[in-house]
């Protein structure tokens, strides 16, 4: 199988390369972007195609390792919206530090 995936993974690189390159032509705005994407969809898919075959058990633990990093993170950002939610004193990330507001017993005189 490794025989027959690596010309059409070259192939597919071969042509990702030659769409980015076309995408940095003096063209239109729309269509360097359209280009650039597609060239970048497709140097996606032929890495990843090229891992599979060259590399498949590695390949399984860095996605297996990238899943659980993405699942922590998720989990994170849920447990601390409802920490948050629970108590409308909840210091926030995103909350500016202020001094606490004293009564001062100077009035100037």
């Amino acid at each position: 199988m490794a025989a027959v995936m690596e010309p059409l993974i070259e192939l597919i690189l071969v042509i990702a390369i030659v769409i980015v390159a076309a995408a940095l032509l003096p063209l239109c705005t729309k269509a360097r972007v359209v280009l650039g994407f597609c060239g970048l969809v497709l140097v996606a898919v032929g890495g990843t195609l090229f891992a599979f075959v060259a590399y498949p058990r590695a390949t399984a633990l860095f996605l297996t390792g990238g899943a659980v990093i993405a699942g922590t993170a998720w989990g994170y950002t849920r447990a601390t919206a409802w920490l948050t939610r629970r108590d409308d004193t909840a210091i926030t990330v995103s909350g500016t530090a202020r001094e606490p507001e004293r009564k001062s017993s100077f009035t100037g005189r």
